[in-house]
């Protein structure tokens, strides 16, 4: 009677309600397991520094690169050397022959090489600091499209050459690999597991970005300053920075970002404070004076303001950063993990 009437509870009642409590445990454990999840999308145009940030997250928060991943980057920076180097003198080689003119052994050397031996570094290096293919850089870089850090490859060839070389952290920072496809980078900071999705930002990419979409915390976009002069290396007529901006706007405004912050990165801090001195921004953007166009500062908060007109999205921070600075990367990341996405997760949690 007493069982009946609720007085007591029968074994199975004993044993419905222990399970019944097994399986809310799970779920709390779930639910704060995935409280301490964070998917941190990275976003940009080519060449833009998203997997060097990507690379410091693993410098800082990981166990650092492998043995296998020093190896492969031995690989790397000697193709990034020379390969750079050839594709300069191939287009050398094209302009003289319209000249009828030919290159030097030193020059033809080079560009028939198949491997950065000590002996061809020497003349990498040499070439390098030739004003005559200075100059010749300066006035076809838009064809020639090199990587950012192609001065650091030429300047340290021959110790990338040397027998003995294994590459420093620093040269790992500045390799130039392609992104193809989707890079995950997993690091963990005060209990808080972070996914960082790097996907390629070459126009032929893109179409990849969709499925990353889901679930994301925020999204960090990264525009490179210094990139203002340039063309697209997929059509040689599209304005990068222009470029950069169209996709900002896009990306700020789809769906499944309507309340996910957009951290913006703007990146190559180094190479704009150089660069603007001679190539000024009013060159290039007719809505800047030509007092600001020169000016870093002035030209740094111009640039701020294109993409915050840009921005479709419901919060935006912008930054100023240089993906190569360790130091400056911690400090980023620290005020991001601590002003915007902590709190991020506390609103939606």
């Amino acid at each position: 009677m007493g069982n009946a009437c609720g007085g007591g509870d029968s074994p199975e009642d004993k044993k419905a309600k222990a399970g019944s409590t097994a399986i809310d445990d799970d779920l709390k454990k779930d639910r704060k397991s995935a409280e301490s999840k964070v998917k941190i999308l990275l976003l940009g145009t080519g060449d833009s520094g998203k997997s060097t940030f990507a690379k410091q997250m693993t410098v800082l928060h990981s166990s650092g690169f492998s043995n296998e991943e020093y190896q492969r980057f031995q690989k790397v920076l000697r193709d990034n050397a020379l390969t750079s180097m050839q594709k300069i003198l191939s287009s050398l080689n094209e302009a003289q022959t319209k000249l009828e003119k030919n290159l030097g052994k030193e020059q033809e050397a080079v560009l028939e090489a198949a491997d950065l031996t000590p002996a061809i570094a020497t003349s990498v290096k040499d070439l390098w600091k030739s004003k005559k293919l200075q100059r010749f850089i300066d006035e076809h870089a838009n064809e020639l499209q090199l990587p950012s850090s192609v001065s650091y490859f030429f300047e340290n060839a021959e110790r990338f050459a040397a027998a003995s070389y294994e590459p420093t952290q620093d040269d790992i920072l500045r390799a130039r690999v392609p992104t193809i496809g989707v890079r995950e980078t997993h690091f963990t900071v005060q209990g808080n597991e972070f996914t960082m999705v790097d996907v390629g930002g070459q126009r032929s990419e893109r179409r990849k970005w969709l499925h990353c979409f889901q679930d994301v915390n925020a999204v960090i976009y990264l525009a490179a300053l210094d990139e203002y002069d340039k063309t697209l290396e997929e059509d040689r007529r599209t304005n990068r920075m222009l470029e950069s901006l169209n996709l900002y706007e896009q990306l700020s405004g789809l769906k499944w970002f309507t309340e996910t912050p957009f951290i913006l990165f703007l990146n190559k801090s180094d190479l704009f404070e150089a660069k603007i001195k001679t190539k000024p921004l009013h060159l290039y953007f007719a809505d800047i004076t030509e007092q600001d166009g020169a000016d870093y500062t002035k030209g740094v908060e111009y640039v701020q303001q294109k993409y915050e007109e840009a921005f479709n999205g419901n919060v935006m921070y912008p930054y100023v950063t240089n993906a190569l600075d360790t130091s400056n990367c911690q400090r980023v990341f620290t005020a991001i993990k601590d002003n915007v996405l902590f709190k991020n997760l506390q609103e939606n949690f």
